[in-house]
């Protein structure tokens, strides 16, 4: 009977060893969470004028570091900086809805090696 206690009880310290681990090797946030983050940065992009985008993420104790690549068009039809950075803000303060302790960093360029294609990240045409 205590043999099946110890082993049941086990798990809650290992869970916690894992996490801590992650954390400490610098691992990306849960799966449910990394989804949810992808879908909201894909929505607030969703009509803003760029090529592709890619979203990377990293998790360091509750803080979670969230890097967004955007891909701008060619010439002639990039985005003023005023518009670039209302949806800066806009990203920023969708994000902080979602979990307070997320830092986005979001950059915007015209050199598409900056921003790979993944079957994963979002495309836009628009």
């Amino acid at each position: 009977m205590v043999v099946v206690l110890v082993l049941v009880m086990i798990r809650l310290p290992l869970s916690a060893l894992k996490e801590g681990i992650g954390d400490l090797l610098l691992g990306a946030p849960p799966g449910e969470m990394q989804s949810t983050i992808r879908k909201m940065i894909s929505a607030d992009l969703s009509d803003f004028p760029m090529e592709r985008h890619s979203v990377r993420m990293v998790k360091v104790g509750r803080h979670i570091s969230v890097s967004v690549n955007v891909l701008l068009p060619g010439e002639g039809t990039a985005p003023s900086i005023e518009d670039v950075d209302i949806l800066r803000k806009r990203i920023d303060a969708t994000l902080k809805e979602l979990h307070p302790d997320i830092v986005a960093d979001i950059l915007f360029t015209g050199d598409g090696d900056r921003v790979p294609e993944s079957p994963q990240e979002g495309r836009n045409d628009g």
